[in-house]
């Protein structure tokens, strides 16, 4: 399809600017793109060598490792749906090209938000549908909860220039109901 054939071709560009070494990994990674299983694979090869890459590799080569995880790796696990996968290996990826920055925001979110906020938040919701009767139609609905990742966040804030107090979605509920 169209939207494909851009998604190769922007990948292409972002091989024009990688090394050999780099380019070698990569053409790997797109002779692999007729099997999913193996994209899939390299993804998840990918990440693990990013959970690993602070006592194995040198400092400048972590950072060349980030970049092209968040130039190549990330937009794949993103088309694919994978978005657990993305947000962590964008979270190492931020650690590593920004740790000043990675440890502040860590920080400041840990102070605002956190897991058992939105996990009370769904209880509560689903405490009050339940007990609601006008509500019978939503029966049986899922809740699913998520936080926003690290980089996620800190991109929004480069992006619109506000701080944190000003960022309104950091966390997100999503209620799916029957038709």
């Amino acid at each position: 399809t169209a939207t494909t054939e851009i998604y190769l071709l922007s990948l292409l560009v972002a091989l024009l600017i990688l090394d050999l070494e780099e380019t070698r990994s990569l053409r790997e990674l797109f002779l692999a793109m007729t099997d999913s299983r193996v994209v899939i694979i390299k993804l998840a090869k990918r990440l693990q060598t990013m959970r690993t890459a602070n006592g194995d590799v040198s400092r400048p080569s972590r950072g060349k490792l980030a970049e092209e995880t968040l130039t190549v790796f990330v937009p794949i696990a993103n088309r694919l749906g994978m978005a657990t996968m993305k947000n962590e290996m964008e979270d190492i990826c931020f650690k590593i090209l920004h740790p000043e920055q990675y440890e502040e925001l860590s920080e400041q979110l840990n102070r605002v938000s956190s897991k058992e906020t939105i996990l009370k938040a769904m209880e509560s919701f689903e405490y009050a549908i339940s007990n609601d009767t006008s509500m019978e139609d939503l029966k049986p609905m899922e809740i699913v909860g998520r936080e926003k990742g690290l980089y996620s966040v800190y991109k929004k804030m480069k992006k619109k220039n506000i701080k944190l107090e000003d960022v309104r979605d950091v966390r997100a509920m999503r209620i799916i109901i029957p038709d």
